[in-house]
């Protein structure tokens, strides 16, 4: 029995109907994860297994920053790809659920302050890693609260932007004792989580019957669906 899986269009649903087709960044982002993602939905991965690995790798690269950073770069390199990889391992396996996005909500959280611990543990200033982690926790906060628009709304502040500078401060600390690049990169991992809110206050607030419809339902009702290209269809079998 075979399956037809829309790739595009369900990785839009799961991003409040983000159209990737639009975006090169995050189609060609996308291009790098589906066959991941396609390999281990035949083989039966479950993608919550795959959020649960990038948490782990998240705090293994924490924990490994303060020791040998430029062994802690990869493993947060890794855990981004995880985080990608989860969301097309549910599109293909067509279990793309509510509960597995509140886990993958999750998991970005905890991914976050791991990257916080991360620029401490190069040579960050306490105060400053964070602030750090407190920016990049606002931006998502701000997201949140202004709601509809707002969550499909990319800015400078992403998860791949965090990751970076977190990935930036490994190297820089690994290659010379000098903490300045490490502090560097906290600062604008922190400016650019400033800048991320301010974008993000400029998208329309999400209106009120609609927010409480989300809440009734969990989910934004879908105003359209994303155009459909027979190029990024998958069959799996």
């Amino acid at each position: 029995m075979s399956q037809q899986v829309d790739a595009a269009a369900g990785w839009s649903a799961r991003h409040h109907g983000l159209d990737p087709s639009g975006i090169p960044m995050v189609s060609g982002w996308l291009r790098l994860v589906w066959p991941a993602g396609r390999a281990l939905a035949r083989r039966s991965v479950p993608a919550d297994a795959v959020t649960l690995a990038g948490v782990a790798l998240a705090g293994a690269g924490a924990w490994m920053a303060g020791r040998r950073p430029l062994l802690a770069a990869p493993l947060l390199v890794g855990s981004a790809w995880c985080d990608g990889v989860d969301g097309a391992v549910a599109v293909f396996a067509g279990r793309t659920t509510g509960h597995g996005a509140l886990v993958d909500k999750a998991a970005d959280r905890l991914s976050d302050a791991a990257l916080a611990v991360v620029l401490w543990r190069c040579g960050a200033p306490p105060r400053l890693a964070a602030t750090a982690g407190l920016a990049a926790f606002a931006v998502e906060a701000a997201r949140e609260l202004r709601g509809g628009p707002a969550r499909s709304t990319i800015t400078v502040g992403e998860r791949p932007t965090r990751v970076i500078c977190a990935v930036a401060a490994c190297l820089a600390a690994g290659r010379s004792p000098a903490r300045w690049p490490v502090a560097l990169s906290a600062v604008v991992l922190t400016a650019l989580s400033v800048v991320a809110i301010g974008q993000l206050r400029r998208v329309p607030p999400q209106a009120p019957a609609a927010r409480r419809r989300q809440a009734r339902t969990g989910r934004p009702r879908q105003v359209s669906r994303p155009r459909r290209d027979s190029s990024t269809e998958r069959t799996i079998r």
